[in-house]
């Protein structure tokens, strides 16, 4: 008898459900890739946590683009963000919440090593290249379509900056600065 029941209740619902399956598929189909504005704030993430990581104290923004599109090829613009500071804390390995290193001082090699360690944490990134004296490192996150690079000019200095791929522009409103006011 329940069987019975529920055909009956498929024909009734049949009707009425097909028409709104049928509706769901005629939309538009969101776009392949992600326009600049999402990996953008991909790649806010990514630096905040190494900074964060090194619990960087006296941090600047160092990026006079920062916020604004730096245009590229084909109307297709990316995003670039750089950060500086002093760190005091040293990711030494694995989850920096559980594995930190407290130091008096590093030299840049040994903060850029350390960051190197730790930045499977943060995505998955590739080391795209090396400088010759370890101070510097470029990183890929081909799956987040973003690219950072970490550098320590000088003892207990470190410059994180990062850039997305060239996508389709957003609406480069990734952060409010407050209630909107009429115009």
């Amino acid at each position: 008898m329940a069987i019975a029941r529920l055909g009956s209740l498929a024909r009734v619902a049949a009707p009425v459900v097909m028409p709104v399956v049928l509706l769901a598929g005629c939309g538009a189909s969101a776009p392949d890739e992600p326009n600049a504005d999402q990996v953008g704030s991909v790649l806010l993430d990514q630096i905040s946590k190494v900074t964060f990581a090194t619990r960087t104290i006296d941090t600047k923004v160092t990026d006079d683009l920062f916020d604004k599109y730096v245009p590229c090829a084909d109307g297709k613009v990316k995003i670039t963000y750089s950060i500086s500071g002093k760190p005091t804390t040293y990711a030494a390995t694995g989850s920096v919440p559980a594995n930190t290193e407290t130091r008096r001082t590093a030299t840049p090699k040994q903060i850029i090593d350390d960051l190197t360690r730790y930045v499977p944490e943060v995505g998955n990134f590739t080391v795209a290249e090396r400088s010759a004296d370890g101070a510097t490192v470029k990183l890929v996150d081909a799956p987040t379509r973003t690219r950072l690079t970490l550098h320590a000019p000088a003892t207990d200095r470190l410059v994180v900056s990062g850039e997305t791929d060239c996508l389709r522009p957003g609406n480069l409103n990734r952060w409010p600065t407050g209630p909107s006011t009429p115009r």
